[in-house]
């Protein structure tokens, strides 16, 4: 799929956004701000695709999702959000340790969809609940997965800017509940279905 220049600029200003909220300095860059305190590494996962495929697009979100960076300097980074009036009046510590913190929204929080944030020593995480972190200093990574490690050498390339995963199963699932009782989209999902079947 192909990426206008619009988009790619949008999606900029969205994170220098960011960096300028968590910093509170209104010509911050997430360039200068932000990314030098991440490692090399990032991940995206959407927990529930159903609610991005059905007619209502005000519950899109609703599927929630999970973030992850590696970081290359906790301390600084979370110290960017917690020396920032904006953050601590939004947020508070549900637990804040040498090995992990957890903010979670504060009940001055108004945000129709607040964030929960970890702080690791290795990790920053964004979820839409606290439940989805870890309880303890996250330690396992996917690169000792020999199973992810063993396929993920089956690419052709030797090296890529970004991989994806997806469950198909539970992706086709998803698209079959949101198209109930449409005869053309049931039909097509059945057909999927039936292919992905036979051929995995």
């Amino acid at each position: 799929t192909a990426v206008s220049g619009g988009d790619i600029g949008e999606f900029r200003a969205g994170l220098d956004a960011m960096a300028q909220e968590a910093s509170g300095n209104d010509e911050a860059t997430f360039a200068n701000t932000i990314q030098p305190l991440l490692g090399e590494t990032g991940a995206f996962g959407i927990l529930d695709a159903a609610p991005m495929f059905d007619e209502d697009s005000s519950n899109d979100s609703d599927g929630g999702y999970l973030i992850a960076f590696s970081i290359s300097d906790r301390a600084a980074l979370q110290s960017l959000f917690t020396n920032n009036e904006n953050f601590t009046s939004n947020y508070e510590a549900l637990e804040d340790s040498g090995d992990y913190a957890i903010f979670v929204p504060s009940a001055d929080n108004h945000n129709r969809e607040p964030a929960y944030l970890y702080f690791g020593n290795s990790v920053l995480l964004i979820a839409t609940d606290v439940a989805l972190f870890p309880q303890a200093e996250l330690s396992a990574r996917l690169s000792d997965n020999a199973d992810f490690m063993d396929t993920l050498n089956m690419l052709p390339a030797g090296d890529y800017t970004a991989t994806g995963f997806l469950n198909i199963n539970s992706l086709l699932t998803s698209f079959s509940g949101a198209m109930e009782g449409d005869f053309n989209s049931n039909e097509m999902m059945a057909q999927m279905m039936a292919l992905y079947e036979e051929n995995y």
